[in-house]
């Protein structure tokens, strides 16, 4: 009662309540007679195990009864020459109060007797006799059936006719997969699957045979052994016990014998066959069976690890099977080595310029949105990402949705932020960046899964960063979406992590983007291999649905990347090709801001964009023909996907200028492999009223 005392709060299923209840039992026979009730709520096990204690403890008290006549009559036979004295007496009878306060009932909780003879549950059970409301019918139930030979410790009992009885838990096989056998299978009705062992399931089954999964799910023995398998495999099997029945079965093949039995029959087997079982148990016996309840599986399932194997299956890269396999080899050996990893403790700390308090209600939302934001929450406090807080600090959440869909949780921190010293911490130029891809023919792009929510936050912190749902406050332990800092943060992290190979000029790191340029399939594996292997150590895991591995040609930073050069990646073309005619000032500066940052790709970029850049001068605003030839000309321009190449500093390069009232315009050309010189980026400036008079 303590135990479900203390376990209550915690909202528990009632199996692993039941569980955690088994695992309490300190007596080995009880316990293990525990692990194969069958029941499907806290109240039923309960009632079932006092039907198995009131039977233990009967037997129990038949034996000490006993032992204590033998122990008197060899007294009386030593010391028959002395009567007993009244001291004697006495202390017979301290010694007897004293046993019975040791007696202690679980039920009441008071001393000096037991569950078996408290008078408050009695008179509960006679009141719930006498009561109207009617037990719930079971589908199996744990009976006494004493005989006279054999005393009966559990009846699994089921309304059915395909009924055996056995006397401890092993059954007979006597045919599997239409091959006549003589094999021995454990019965246990803890398990939720059957399992067969890998040498009985090389003799009996052909090769190569097809899992119907291959998801590797881990099981646990009842003394917590992990229990891994290689798949599912549909079969049938017939019992010694019922000689006319075969019956289907599903039978998840264990990768190694950690049972002496062939087969391991579970829970499945039994309900989808309607098959009853009666397991006599003598207590005579019952010590000798007890090694085989360390070989029961239990109904927790271990963990559900992700399954890689499908991913390495459907990944693509752009160059020949045998690459494939390289990579596949590679990512599988970093993924099993045994790595010790980093302990630099390092976590995030914010500096306050304002640390007043700010607080917020939780947002209104839709049914369907609270229950997706209840199980973000409910995940985040499983990852340890977030956990539950006091803090007088309090943001409100945004949902954001995503491509498919689904809800994003984004804490609203510009309270926050408003308060806040902010960084300078320098990101990387883009330019810089694609300049150090000169002569890679082969690239990587790599994503890490939960982005910020790799990086701690300093304890004394996370209360700045507390949130409120319709379901409670929380506050993030590790770094949120939302707050100004984090990328900032994020990409000092990353760049400390992998500094030694970016020196290198080995990868180029933007952001949560990890680039790994090389020249040939074989040096693109050997960075991954060292880039995989500093992640690991400092506990950050790559998204493998999301990389790119062995490419020749990759979206990075907006851009799209091949030996060819640089060009406009296709969701940037499909934007410019979207975009509708201006009617507004203000649609002329979103387009001009698009087609700006790609000036570099149009030839005399400010010269054709002028008639636009003048409607934002005009006091009135008017588009005329020159304006939609202007913006028809751009457009055109950036849709036809224009490719510039990759600067080099080793190549022969040319500045070629020109210049007049309207605009000043350069071009870079370096000469390429071809002996031929091509643009790296095409330059052009208006000129102003000052520059309009100067004279060429």
């Amino acid at each position: 009662m303590d135990k479900l005392l203390l376990i209550q709060p915690l909202k528990l299923e009632d199996k692993d309540i039941i569980h955690l209840l088994i695992d309490g039992i300190s007596h080995l026979s009880i316990k293990s007679a525990a692990a194969i009730i069958h029941a499907d709520s806290v109240d039923q096990f309960l009632d079932e195990m006092h039907h198995i204690t009131t039977i233990c403890d009967s037997s129990l008290k038949k034996n000490q009864s006993s032992g204590s006549k033998f122990e008197k009559s060899k007294n009386n036979l030593k010391f028959n020459k002395e009567p007993p004295s009244s001291k004697n007496l006495n202390d017979s009878n301290e010694k007897d109060n004293s046993q019975k306060q040791e007696l202690f009932c679980v039920y009441c909780r008071n001393r000096g007797h037991l569950r078996d003879d408290c008078l408050k549950l009695k008179k509960k059970e006679q009141f719930q006799k006498s009561g109207s409301a009617k037990p719930q019918p079971s589908i199996a139930a744990v009976i006494e059936e004493p005989t006279e030979t054999t005393p009966v410790i559990a009846l699994i009992d089921e309304d059915n006719s395909n009924r055996i009885t056995v006397d401890n838990m092993l059954l007979k096989v006597v045919q599997i997969n239409n091959t006549v056998c003589d094999l021995v299978a454990l019965l246990d009705s803890g398990s939720p699957v059957s399992f067969i062992g890998p040498s009985v399931f090389n003799k009996f089954f052909r090769f190569p045979t097809v899992f119907k999964n291959n998801s590797k799910q881990l099981y646990k023995a009842l003394n917590n052994t992990p229990i891994s398998t290689y798949g599912l495999i549909s079969s049938s099997l017939q019992l010694k016990d019922l000689p006319n029945l075969t019956v289907p079965i599903e039978l998840h093949v264990l990768e190694n014998n950690f049972t002496s039995a062939d087969l391991i029959i579970g829970r499945d087997f039994l309900a989808n066959n309607k098959i009853s079982v009666t397991m006599n148990f003598s207590k005579k016996n019952l010590e000798d069976r007890i090694e085989l309840f360390n070989e029961i599986a239990s109904a927790d399932i271990l963990e559900t690890p992700i399954d890689n194997s499908k991913i390495f299956e459907n990944m693509e890269i752009d160059f020949d099977s045998s690459s494939k396999e390289k990579l596949i080899s590679t990512i599988q050996e970093i993924d099993s080595m045994s790595v010790t990893p980093v302990e630099d403790e390092y976590t995030v700390k914010i500096a306050l310029k304002d640390d007043s308090v700010f607080a917020f209600a939780p947002r209104k939302f839709a049914w369907a949105e609270r229950l997706q934001l209840r199980d973000i929450t409910d995940d985040l406090l499983k990852r340890n990402i977030i956990k539950h807080s006091t803090s007088p600090y309090c943001s409100r959440v945004v949902p954001i949705r995503k491509k498919n869909g689904s809800i994003r949780l984004c804490a609203d921190l510009r309270p926050l932020n408003s308060r806040i010293i902010k960084q300078r911490y320098p990101f990387p130029l883009i330019e810089d960046c694609l300049s150090r891809l000169s002569n890679k023919n082969v690239f990587s792009l790599l994503d890490l899964k939960d982005g910020f929510h790799n990086i701690k936050i300093h304890p004394e912190y996370t209360k700045y960063f507390a949130f409120v749902t319709p379901d409670g406050q929380f506050e993030y332990v590790k770094l949120p979406f939302g707050y100004s800092e984090a990328p900032a943060e994020f990409q000092r992290r990353l760049i400390q992590i992998l500094q030694s190979l970016i020196r290198e000029e080995k990868i180029i790191v933007y952001m949560d983007d990890i680039l790994v340029p090389s020249i040939s399939v074989e040096d693109n594996l050997s960075v991954l291999k060292m880039v995989m292997m500093l992640l690991r150590k400092h506990n950050l895991q790559l998204n493998y649905e999301k990389c790119l591995f062995l490419r020749k040609s990759v979206e990075y930073l907006g851009y799209m990347i091949s030996p060819q050069g640089i060009s406009l990646s296709s969701r940037h073309i499909e934007a410019v090709k979207n975009f509708p005619m201006p009617q507004k000032i203000v649609e002329v500066q979103r387009f001009l801001g698009l087609s700006n940052y790609f000036r570099k790709f149009i030839f005399n970029y400010a010269t054709k964009a002028k008639p636009l850049t003048d409607l934002l001068k005009k006091s009135s605003f008017k588009i005329d023909e020159k304006a939609v030839l202007a913006f028809e000309s751009l457009k055109k321009e950036l849709v036809s996907a224009p490719t510039i190449c990759i600067y080099n500093p080793h190549n022969a390069t040319e500045i070629h200028t020109d210049a007049s009232s309207i605009a000043i315009a350069g071009i870079l050309l370096q000469k390429q492999k071809s002996n031929n010189f091509a643009p790296i980026a095409y330059y052009s400036q208006r000129t102003n009223e000052a520059e309009k008079n100067y004279q060429f």
